[in-house]
C-alpha cells in the first residue's frame, strides 16, 4: 500500500516541477531582455598601442590609407574608422593610467570624428543619399559618448604629470573628455 501513495506524490511532484519550469520559461519569453541605453554600434579591437615598436608602422599605414579611399562616403568611413580606433586606444591607455598618451589618442579620435562629418556634408553637396551614413554617424556618436562618460566617471579629474628632466604639468583629464564629448554630434 505504501507504493501507490509514493507514486501519487511522485507524479504530483513532477507535475509541479513541470509547471514551475514552464512558468519560468514563459517569463523569459514575455520579458526577453530589458532594454539598455547602450548603442548597438561596435568599436574595434585596439590593436597595436603606443609604446610598441610597430606603432610607427601603424601610424604610417593609417596616413597612407587616406590616399587609398576615394569619394565622400569612402572618406567618411575611413575617418570614422580611425576615430573609433583612436577612441578605443585612448580608453585602453586611460585604463592603464597612461594619461599623456591617452589624451593624444583622444585628440586624434576627435579630429577624425569631426572630419567624418565634413565628408557627410560633401556627400550631401554632391547630391548623394546620406541616410545610411547619417545613421551610422549618429550611432557612432552615441557609442563614443557612452564610452567617454564612462571613462570620465572612472578616472581622476586631473593628474600631475612629471617627465624626467622636464617641468611637470597638470593634466585636466575631465576637461579634455568634456571637450571631446562636445565635438560629438
Amino acid at each position: 500500500m505504501a507504493r501507490p501513495e509514493f507514486r501519487i506524490q511522485n507524479s504530483e511532484f513532477r507535475m509541479k516541477t513541470r509547471l514551475l519550469l514552464v512558468s519560468l520559461l514563459s517569463l523569459f519569453y514575455l520579458f526577453p531582455k530589458i532594454a539598455s541605453a547602450e548603442s548597438p554600434y561596435v568599436l574595434p579591437y585596439p590593436g597595436i598601442m603606443p609604446g610598441n615598436r610597430l606603432y610607427i608602422v601603424k601610424e604610417i599605414k593609417n596616413f597612407l590609407d587616406k590616399f587609398w579611399y576615394f569619394g565622400d562616403i569612402s572618406q567618411f568611413k575611413y575617418n570614422l574608422s580611425l576615430s573609433d580606433e583612436y577612441l578605443v586606444e585612448s580608453k585602453t591607455l586611460f585604463e592603464y593610467k597612461q594619461y599623456v598618451l591617452a589624451l593624444k589618442s583622444l585628440e586624434k579620435s576627435s579630429k577624425y570624428y569631426v572630419n567624418a562629418d565634413k565628408y557627410i556634408e560633401r556627400a550631401l553637396e554632391n547630391g548623394k543619399d546620406t541616410t545610411d551614413i547619417d545613421n551610422l554617424y549618429k550611432n557612432a556618436g552615441e557609442k563614443h559618448g557612452e564610452l567617454l562618460v564612462k571613462l570620465k566617471n572612472e578616472i581622476p579629474e586631473s593628474f600631475f604629470w612629471e617627465a624626467e628632466n622636464e617641468e611637470g604639468k597638470n593634466l585636466l583629464l575631465h576637461k579634455e573628455i568634456e571637450r571631446a564629448i562636445r565635438k560629438l554630434r
